[in-house]
């Protein structure tokens, strides 16, 4: 899997490109500064695309469109130090498929690029000046646009669920998981279903994601 890093802050590009490397299939990290996009040739695919954002909104919000022209990347991830409403709006229509913090955890940096790769999405909570910027597009509403809206856990994890968690997020799979809890792997899909629901979540990839933005992990 080809990743292209568009990142012009050195220590958060060392630090994204490590997390990277981490995950699994992504055997390719092409580094390149928001300076180097116009003058970069396009060559291979690119199957996801990484952008930093730095302090310029609508210098971002171009380089960004541009590199999706370009690269024309399968799912696209763009940190951000700052949350800016209008650039969230562009990003969605470039097809973007997250917006996660600067400064995020190395743990929820893995998961949201995770979480993407699989086909998922994640943005901030849409709320006070942002949620004007992305109504009229419908992302406010969860059945007409990309945007999922997660609400806060519908009840406490048990210590099992708890288990459970940190089990799925240390990437094991299910047989894995039924031999340390000492139960089946039909039983280990049950409760995990279970949790995925406690967690607005649709699959490990997105409990995981979900979780650590609690502060579960």
């Amino acid at each position: 899997m080809n990743v292209l890093l568009i990142e012009d802050q050195p220590v958060f590009q060392a630090a994204v490109r490590r997390v990277l490397e981490t995950i699994q299939g992504v055997n390719n990290v092409t580094l390149m500064t928001p300076d180097n996009v116009a003058e970069q040739a396009s060559s291979g695919t690119v199957e996801l695309l990484v952008f930093g954002c730095t302090s310029r909104s609508d210098t971002d919000l171009r380089l960004l469109s541009d590199a999706v022209r370009k690269f024309m990347p399968y799912r696209s991830l763009v940190f951000y130090d700052t949350p800016d409403p209008s650039f969230i709006y562009g990003a969605v229509l470039s097809g973007v498929s997250g917006y996660v913090p600067k400064s995020a955890t190395p743990m929820a940096v893995w998961a949201a690029i995770n979480l993407v790769l699989a086909g998922g999405y994640c943005y901030p909570p849409m709320a006070g000046g942002m949620a004007p910027a992305m109504s009229s597009m419908g992302a406010l509403n969860p059945a007409s646009g990309p945007i999922a809206l997660r609400a806060g856990p519908r009840s406490e994890l048990t210590k099992r669920q708890y288990e459970l968690l940190r089990l799925l997020a240390s990437g094991v799979n299910m047989r894995i998981i039924g031999e340390r809890m000492g139960i089946s792997v039909a039983t280990v899909k049950s409760h995990a279903r279970s949790l995925y629901w406690k967690l607005s979540a649709s699959n490990q990839t997105e409990a995981v994601f979900n979780a650590i933005q609690r502060g579960l992990l």
